[in-house]
């Protein structure tokens, strides 16, 4: 069983992203970017979420690739 410090960490993180998420539903700041249909499900607005933090990743993949393949190789995976 987990400590009791690291069960309330855990916790704590999972209600600030659950909190995030709702909020973003709310707020309609995913729908704008990432979604072509209204975002009334918390599964819909996760998968929006998702979707663009995906999104920003592989942007950011795409011009750091020699950065992200050294980050694997010293933690002993091959990439590429």
């Amino acid at each position: 069983m987990r400590k009791k410090d690291a069960l309330l960490r855990h916790f704590i993180l999972v209600f600030t992203a659950y909190t995030l998420i709702l909020y973003q539903q709310l707020m309609g700041g995913l729908r704008k970017r990432y979604a072509n249909k209204s975002l009334t499900t918390f599964a819909d607005t996760l998968e929006a979420f998702l979707t663009g933090i995906s999104y920003h990743f592989l942007g950011w993949l795409a011009k750091n690739l020699e950065v992200f393949a050294a980050h694997k190789a010293e933690r002993g995976f091959v990439w590429g």
